[in-house]
């Protein structure tokens, strides 16, 4: 499974599309589609997870709010 996933940067870029790989439990993170020849940026093993949904915060994101602006 792969597509696009929104990865928290930091308080500067705040959330930024990344493309993802799943592939044998494992999930990889890449800038674009286009840079997984380059090798990927991240990933980890999906059993090692404790996997929780941004409703577990207490809110939804939605990618058409704001960025933060310090």
């Amino acid at each position: 499974m792969e597509g696009i996933l929104y990865k928290w940067t930091n308080y500067m870029t705040g959330w930024q599309p990344r493309w993802f790989i799943l592939e044998d439990g494992v999930i990889s993170y890449y800038d674009s589609e286009d840079d997984v020849a380059k090798g990927s940026k991240g990933s980890i093993k999906m059993s090692v997870c404790d996997i929780k949904g941004w409703s577990d915060f207490g809110g939804v994101y939605e990618p058409s709010q704001p960025e933060f602006d310090p």
